[in-house]
């Protein structure tokens, strides 16, 4: 009839290779914004000027820079070792020195 109200039901047409690609987009889009978060603020924390710093070495403590930054400390460290494993930093975990970063 007419103006007679149905309801209507929608489903999602996707497959697991479509949800498991749009799964990997959104990480790979989280890892970039806690690579440039967490880039900046480190650049902020050691006081490096844009464009320099590279090759040199910078006492670092990773709880005063996630608290300063207001990090969780699991997420300031995975996201620290996601700019080392791109190739932006490098960490040392020496257990007789200080950890230091290395751009």
């Amino acid at each position: 009839m007419p103006g007679e109200m149905r309801k209507s039901f929608c489903r999602p047409a996707y497959n697991n290779p479509d949800k498991l690609n749009a799964i990997n987009v959104l990480i790979q889009i989280f890892r970039k914004l806690k690579q440039s978060k967490s880039y900046n603020a480190l650049g902020n924390y050691l006081q490096i000027p844009t464009g320099a710093g590279k090759y040199m070495a910078y006492d670092f403590k990773l709880g005063e820079f996630a608290t300063n930054y207001k990090f969780n400390i699991q997420t300031a460290h995975s996201s620290l070792k996601i700019l080392e494993q791109e190739g932006y930093i490098e960490l040392t975990d020496e257990l007789n020195n200080p950890s230091k970063v290395i751009l």
